[in-house]
């Protein structure tokens, strides 16, 4: 007899979020205290205008989910949430 348990897998996405410049270290040590975060990267600041700037994460959250995360944070100033692709990371 296989008592052996199955996990499934949950799919990770990666995701851009254009954030204030000033709110970017927060989302940052904020996404990392989330059980579903993978990875985060700083992805820097807009060449254009140096108050904003890109968050990279990898997670579980689905971009749904994530945006009402950021919705409910009152404390991270963030523009929007884009899909990376596979082949840019």
């Amino acid at each position: 007899m296989n008592t052996a348990s199955t996990t499934t897998a949950v799919p990770v996405k990666s995701f851009g979020i254009d954030v204030e410049t000033r709110s970017k270290a927060r989302l940052i040590r904020e996404l990392g205290r989330l059980v579903s975060t993978v990875e985060i990267a700083d992805g820097g600041e807009y060449r254009e205008d140096r108050h904003y700037s890109q968050v990279h994460v990898t997670t579980k959250m689905t971009e749904p989910k994530l945006e009402e995360w950021l919705c409910g944070n009152s404390r991270i100033d963030y523009v929007g949430v884009f899909e990376r692709s596979q082949e840019k990371q």
